[in-house]
């Protein structure tokens, strides 16, 4: 992953985005969207060479495979929603950005309740 390319893309688009606003604020939401998708897509390729690390790293620990795909799973999971909450307030709609930031933490929720069980069950295990 080359920070540099992905860093200049990001200044390009936000002076280009600077200069759009004020003349086609449509065509600036349009710009800020795709410039925010491209640079998610470029960033994929770190994210599955640090998921492979956590991989490897819990298979060499001993750890469960379910706590380390837990632990991704969430990290996507808000990553996803930070990024579509942000995409929305910079189209104007804030008001779905806060409804997709509570369906992200609701998903993340959702998954970490069975890790949230299971160590419950061992604390009350080795208290008991």
């Amino acid at each position: 992953m080359d920070i540099a390319r992905w860093v200049g893309l990001g200044i390009g688009a936000a002076v280009l985005y600077a200069v759009l606003r004020e003349a086609r604020p449509e065509m600036a939401a349009v710009l800020s969207l795709a410039a925010g998708a491209v640079l998610m897509l470029g960033v994929l390729g770190g994210v599955q060479e640090v998921t492979a690390a956590m991989r490897s790293l819990s298979s060499r620990v001993g750890l469960e495979g379910t706590y380390v795909s837990t632990l991704l799973r969430v990290i996507g999971i808000a990553y996803l929603a930070q990024f579509g909450a942000q995409a929305c307030r910079d189209a104007g709609a804030g008001g779905i950005a806060d409804k997709v930031e509570l369906c992200g933490k609701v998903a993340v929720l959702s998954i970490a309740a069975p890790v949230v069980v299971s160590l419950m069950d061992v604390v009350t295990g080795v208290l008991a």
